[in-house]
């Protein structure tokens, strides 16, 4: 995979320590059409996303090696990785936990036990949400572009057309 993630599929980053955890999202996250990039820990999570630059990050607040909370504010000082909107996937029920994490640049809280569809729901909610990365500007101003050129032989395509008459035949 390129630094810049793909196109096509947008990727995302799972951070959390239990590999079964990572592993189920993924599948479930594929299976949508996304690609995964997996941490285990918060400093793997730092390195990967300015690595790979993925389009989301799912983050478990209680990573080892450094806490969810620390990458996310490390991310968000960082020109590079600042745009990337981060999950938060937590046992911390605590309100203010909850608001810790949103206050450090968490676009959302995911308590656990999450069920895969609803991490995905939230993926959407959020790309829906977030504003385009250069990479997918410049691939919506390529379409657009695109169907620009290609539109004059489109207009009308599936309008019928009016009988022609005939040489030589009167209405």
């Amino acid at each position: 995979m390129s630094p810049v993630g793909a196109l096509t599929h947008p990727t995302v980053l799972l951070v959390d320590a239990h590999a079964d955890t990572r592993e189920m999202y993924a599948l479930y996250l594929a299976h949508a059409g996304f690609n995964t990039i997996e941490a285990s820990d918060g400093v793997s999570a730092l390195k990967r996303a300015r690595h790979f630059q993925p389009h989301v990050i799912a983050l478990e607040l209680m990573a080892p090696r450094l806490d969810g909370y620390a990458v996310c504010r490390q991310l968000k000082v960082d020109e590079r990785t600042r745009h990337i909107p981060i999950l938060a996937v937590t046992s911390l029920a605590r309100p203010s936990a909850q608001g810790r994490a949103k206050q450090v640049g968490c676009v959302e809280v995911l308590l656990k036990p999450c069920a895969p569809d609803a991490l995905l729901e939230a993926i959407r909610r959020t790309l829906i949400l977030a504003p385009p990365s250069d990479a997918m500007q410049a691939c919506a101003n390529s379409r657009t572009t695109l169907m620009r050129e290609d539109a004059p032989s489109l207009v009308g395509a599936d309008q019928p057309q009016a009988p022609r008459a005939r040489k030589g035949s009167r209405g």
